[in-house]
């Protein structure tokens, strides 16, 4: 806001799209590239000793919350493009609006301009 005035820059709001949808795949790709990473050593901790159902179980929780959160991660950015999807569509929506409005006040403007030139009323 700049003067009293607001105004929305839909070509910034993109852009701003653009880098978010950049953070959502890197944020995916993490996941995966983790996944894959620890496939060859998910039984570090062992087989069926007592370390292992002790370890076992809370390294398999601590990997699917971190893939539930970097999923919630990307989920969160498409929501936020979401709604910027809808900001640009109500600027462009007003904008468009206004200036059919001023093109059409713009048109009787002239109108009246051409009903009295000629010398005035009723000649």
């Amino acid at each position: 806001m700049t003067g009293g005035s607001f105004e929305g820059d839909p070509a910034q709001l993109r852009d701003f799209m653009a880098r978010l949808e950049g953070v959502s795949a890197n944020a995916r790709a993490i996941a995966e590239d983790m996944i894959e990473g620890l496939r060859p050593n998910t039984s570090w901790y062992g087989i069926d000793d007592e370390y292992a159902q002790s370890a076992g179980p809370q390294y398999k929780r601590t990997i699917e919350t971190l893939v539930e959160t970097l999923g919630a991660l990307g989920q969160a950015v498409e929501g936020i493009n979401a709604g910027r999807r809808a900001e640009i569509y109500k600027i462009t929506g007003t904008s468009n609006w206004a200036q059919e409005q001023v093109a059409e006040l713009q048109g009787k403007t002239d109108e009246i301009g051409n009903e009295h030139s000629g010398g005035g009323r009723g000649h």
